[in-house]
């Protein structure tokens, strides 16, 4: 465990990093989230204008049985990548999104409204850098 007033160059586990494990997804399940964040870019694949939502799920809606709950005693946080560009499809997409968070519409929105705001989530799985994790398949209002 590291002090809080110098950190140095030693970093202190609970246990040895040869027997950590990567936690498990929650699995295909549909699940409340709130959005924490909401942040306008552009993608660093395809250099097209996005929005990444940040969505935290709730521990007390984990399921009964998931293993690795005490390791996200604040909850989990996934990310919905929306596209920004003024095409039909985004734009379509961007209204059913709104809809389902129950957020404004209009020609010109802001995206910090949306701080706060839930839907339920239906996650599948995903995997990253070898690690599964999960991935919002579907917004929906609650």
């Amino acid at each position: 465990q590291m002090s809080d007033d110098s950190m140095g160059s030693i970093l202190e586990f609970t246990e040895n990093l040869k027997d950590a494990e990567a936690p498990k997804a929650l699995g295909n399940i549909d699940v409340p989230g709130e959005i924490t964040g909401a942040t306008s870019g552009l993608s660093k694949s395809s250099g097209r204008k996005q929005v990444d939502v940040v969505f935290r799920i709730k521990p007390e809606d984990f399921p009964v049985d998931y293993e690795d709950a005490a390791s996200f005693a604040d909850g989990k946080t996934v990310h919905f990548y929306l596209s920004g560009m003024d095409d039909k499809v985004s734009r379509f997409r961007m209204r059913k999104f709104c809809e389902s968070i129950g957020a404004k519409l209009g020609a010109k929105i802001d995206v910090n409204d949306w701080i706060g705001k839930s839907a339920m989530l239906s996650l599948g799985a995903d995997e990253f850098e070898g690690v599964d994790r999960e991935r919002i398949l579907r917004v929906s209002s609650l």
